[in-house]
C-alpha cells in the first residue's frame, strides 16, 4: 500500500511541477530607441502568442518601452509598425529578435520608402542589452556570413538547380562544422534550436529537395533531439517538434524483382523498368 502511495504522490508532484512550468509568468521590459517614426505606433508581436495580444505604443522623442509577462523565458518576438496589421499592403518591414524575462534594450533607425507596399525600412538593428538577444544575433551573423558570405539566391528554377547539386552542399559542411564548434558556446537551448530552424528554412537544408542526403538530415534530426529535455515545456514545443519530424529517414521501399513478359513475348525484369 505505501508503495502505492509513493507512486501516485510522485507522479502527482511530477503533473503538478510541469503545468507550474507550462503556465507560469515572467515579467519582461523592452526599451526601445528609433529614429524615424516619431508619433507612429509601433507593435511588439510575439508570433507563438495570439495576434489580438500583441501589445502597442506610440513613438515619442525617438522612444518606445513594452512591459508584460512571458510564458516561457526567451521567445522570438518582432517590432513591426502597427498599422502593418490593422492596414496590411502585402509586405512590411520588422526588427526580429529574442525577447527574455528581465530587461531587453534595442536599437534601430527606420527609413521611410516610396514604395507602396513596404512603407518603410528598418535598418542597423542592434540588441544593446539582454543575454539571450545578444547571444543569438551574434552566432546568426557568424554563421550567416561565414556560410553564405553575402550569396542571394535567384528563384530561377535553372539557378537552383545547379545551386543545389554543386554550392549548397559545401555550405551544408560549413554550417555543420559551425555549429558543431559553436553549439556548447551558446548558453540557451532555444536559441541553438532556433539557428537550426533558421538555416533549415532557406535552401540550405530544405527538406523537400531530392538533394538532402540521409547524412545531412540526420545532422539535423540528432542537434534537434538534443535540445528536447531543454525545451519540451517551452509553449513553442509541439510546433518546434513537428516541423522536426520532417527531418526522419524515410524507410526505403523494396521491391522483389521478377520477370515480365512483354506483348511481343519478351522477357524482362522488373528492375530494368524502375531502375
Amino acid at each position: 500500500m505505501k508503495k502505492w502511495l509513493f507512486i501516485f504522490f510522485f507522479v502527482f508532484v511530477y503533473v503538478t511541477y510541469s503545468k507550474c512550468q507550462q503556465t507560469h509568468t515572467l515579467p519582461f521590459q523592452l526599451e526601445g530607441r528609433v529614429t524615424g517614426i516619431n508619433g507612429k505606433k509601433v507593435t511588439l508581436d510575439i508570433p507563438i502568442y495570439a495576434t489580438d495580444k500583441r501589445l502597442t505604443t506610440i513613438v515619442i522623442n525617438d522612444s518606445f518601452f513594452f512591459k508584460g509577462q512571458l510564458s516561457d523565458s526567451i521567445v522570438f518576438a518582432r517590432i513591426l509598425l502597427d498599422e502593418d496589421i490593422t492596414n496590411p499592403t502585402g509586405g512590411y518591414t520588422n526588427f526580429p529578435f529574442m525577447l527574455s524575462n528581465g530587461l531587453t534594450k534595442v536599437r534601430f533607425r527606420a527609413n521611410k520608402t516610396n514604395d507602396p507596399v513596404i512603407r518603410y525600412h528598418f535598418r542597423d538593428l542592434a540588441i544593446e542589452q539582454g543575454d539571450a538577444g545578444i547571444e543569438y544575433n551574434k552566432f546568426h551573423s557568424l554563421i550567416n556570413k561565414e556560410v553564405f558570405q553575402g550569396m542571394s539566391y535567384k528563384s530561377d528554377s535553372l539557378y537552383l538547380d545547379s545551386m543545389n547539386r554543386f554550392v549548397l552542399p559545401t555550405r551544408r559542411q560549413l554550417f555543420e562544422k559551425l555549429y558543431t564548434r559553436y553549439k556548447d558556446s551558446i548558453q540557451y537551448a532555444y536559441n541553438k534550436v532556433k539557428l537550426l530552424i533558421t538555416f533549415s528554412q532557406t535552401d540550405l537544408y530544405n527538406a523537400r529537395t531530392p538533394f538532402l542526403t540521409d547524412i545531412e538530415k540526420k545532422f539535423i534530426l540528432s542537434s534537434y533531439q538534443a535540445l528536447v529535455p531543454k525545451l519540451i515545456h517551452h509553449t513553442e514545443f509541439n510546433y518546434i517538434d513537428s516541423y522536426f519530424s520532417n527531418y526522419g529517414i524515410e524507410k526505403k521501399i523494396k521491391f522483389t524483382d521478377f520477370e515480365l513478359v512483354t506483348t511481343d513475348n519478351r522477357k524482362i525484369r522488373l528492375s530494368s523498368i524502375i531502375m
